[in-house]
């Protein structure tokens, strides 16, 4: 603190010597009084920051576009070591030290200020394996968003789960033509992490999922609870469930080893279920089937006819 020379008598007014200040706590972890006065301190910035925030609000529709567009919030997430975050204010001090007055001789430059607040996400202590999965989801609900849209926020997501699962728009199709036959109770073998049974539920049909996996069935049963009733989500073969109540059934094999690879693919003839039993269960109830071009080559055309299927091209079914 300087004095400014601008008191009176006996008052004295101070301001600030520099224009930036930073301190480490650790240098503090012994003097508990220097460490109640820099919480007080650090909650008071909190605050002042806070309280011009607000003040920007207020007055930004007042001030020219160029400003309003550049100048208010804005954050980001960062997977970093301790090492990597220390490197990474640095470098952010640097970059604040080298614009610190690079708009001194233009007459349009205005002081601004900008405010640098890292906190960690896991603030119970949670392990890296929790942070990294809660990391990894938030990416899948990004990328999420293009085939579920809004819907995607509130979704859990596997990486193979998300890539074969059927777009909403395209699922809405689906579940529609069934509705429109007069099919109300359905069956969805191999539901995924749920998409085709979201889509099944958006338009008030009754579904019994299930699928092999007990993990994919665990997040299809997560994203699927918000129906309630209408939805039941099994961990179960779907060889093994009973038809007897369903009057339609949806069936999408799987096409991966369960724990393989991003790669890995199984051959049509190793699809599960297996096409010759979905094609059984096509001949007893209306039965709709999602299917990639390799099944073309598996299925004999008897069994096309019989089951009464018609193969489209899979690029407008997923």
């Amino acid at each position: 603190m300087t004095d400014t020379g601008e008191g009176e008598g006996r008052r004295r007014e101070w301001r600030a010597a520099s224009e930036r200040h930073s301190w480490v706590d650790s240098d503090f972890a012994g003097d508990e009084d220097a460490r109640t006065a820099l919480a007080w301190l650090s909650r008071d910035y909190v605050r002042q920051f806070a309280a011009g925030a607000e003040r920007w609000l207020d007055a930004a529709e007042h001030w020219p576009a160029e400003w309003v567009d550049v100048l208010g919030l804005s954050d980001g997430f960062l997977t970093v070591t301790p090492e990597q975050t220390a490197a990474f204010s640095a470098e952010l001090a640097e970059l604040m030290a080298r614009y610190r007055d690079a708009g001194a001789a233009d007459p349009r430059a205005r002081r601004i200020h900008v405010t640098s607040f890292a906190r960690p996400l896991d603030l119970a202590g949670h392990g890296p394996d929790l942070v990294s999965a809660v990391v990894g989801q938030a990416r899948l609900r990004s990328r999420a968003a293009a085939k579920f849209g809004p819907f995607a926020g509130r979704m859990l997501f596997t990486p193979a789960g998300l890539e074969q699962a059927t777009r909403l728009s395209v699922a809405a199709r689906h579940a529609g033509r069934f509705r429109d036959a007069g099919r109300r109770r359905i069956a969805d073998l191999g539901c995924g992490i749920g998409g085709d049974t979201l889509g099944f539920a958006a338009l008030g049909l009754e579904v019994t999922a299930v699928d092999a996996d007990e993990p994919t069935a665990a997040v299809a049963a997560y994203n699927l609870a918000p129906f309630g009733d209408t939805v039941t989500v099994s961990h179960a073969r779907a060889e093994d469930v009973d038809l007897a109540d369903r009057d339609a059934v949806w069936l999408d094999p799987a096409r991966r080893p369960v724990g393989g690879s991003h790669n890995d693919r199984l051959r049509a003839d190793e699809y599960s279920p297996a096409l010759s039993w979905a094609f059984e269960v096509a001949a007893r109830i209306p039965t709709g089937i999602k299917l990639g071009p390799a099944s073309i080559a598996t299925a004999s055309p008897t069994m096309w006819r019989r089951s009464g299927s018609v193969w489209t091209d899979p690029r407008s079914s997923s």
